[in-house]
């Protein structure tokens, strides 16, 4: 019975080893590693982005519509070079993000930059949305008033009449594209940040469970 116990235990004590322990500190290396390249991505995807906006400003431009919107470029230039000069901020601080994971030594410093991350691109994606639906509103506003582009209607429907009707129809069509641009850029964010942001978010969560 004793060697039967004796060879039970041995055979317990193989399959025990076969099972890698990992200390906190093991975990935090792995989660620090883990951390700093979600990081680095969120700060190459922010500058794939910018370039993607420049070859998406100027495939529009070589459309024959845009033609009919020369008399406000000089608004359209101005708009879209501060869109690029916030992004270009923005990966300024997503760069320095980034350099900071990867000097922090400790759980606590490790965590604060893992917030400090998600904030960061949190506000960026309001910043964007907001400024680029005020940004819509303006050159909306200029392309009205633009006698090229919607005068001569106006004026017509003045002639007919058809003065309200005309504006409410104006209004409608500006609140319906507001939306569906609002909802378009939201999920592209959500999509290109959101995954990132959620595995951030997993990360800080398990940092909370260590103690060093």
């Amino acid at each position: 019975m004793a060697d039967a116990l004796d060879i039970l235990k041995k055979d317990w004590e193989k399959t025990e080893n076969k099972f890698k322990t990992f200390s906190e500190t093991d975990i935090y290396k792995m989660l620090h590693s883990k951390s700093a390249s979600i990081v680095k991505w969120i700060f190459y995807i922010s500058i794939i982005e910018l370039i993607f906006w420049i070859a998406f400003s100027l495939y529009a431009k070589s459309l024959d519509q845009m033609k009919d919107f020369e008399n406000i470029s000089k608004f359209i230039f101005i708009s879209e070079m501060v869109s690029y000069a916030i992004i270009i901020f923005f990966i300024y601080l997503f760069y320095k993000n980034y350099k900071t994971i990867n000097a922090t030594d400790s759980v606590k410093q490790l965590m604060n930059t893992i917030i400090k991350t998600r904030k960061t691109v949190t506000i960026y994606i309001r910043v964007f949305i907001i400024y680029n639906v005020l940004a819509s509103l303006i050159i909306f506003y200029f392309a009205v008033k633009s006698e090229s582009l919607w005068q001569a209607n106006y004026n017509t429907a003045i002639a007919n009449g058809n003065q309200t009707a005309f504006l409410i129809g104006l209004i409608i069509v500006l609140l319906i594209f507001l939306i569906v641009f609002v909802i378009f850029l939201w999920l592209f964010y959500r999509l290109i940040y959101g995954i990132l942001l959620k595995r951030l978010y997993k990360n800080h969560q398990e940092l909370k469970k260590i103690d060093l």
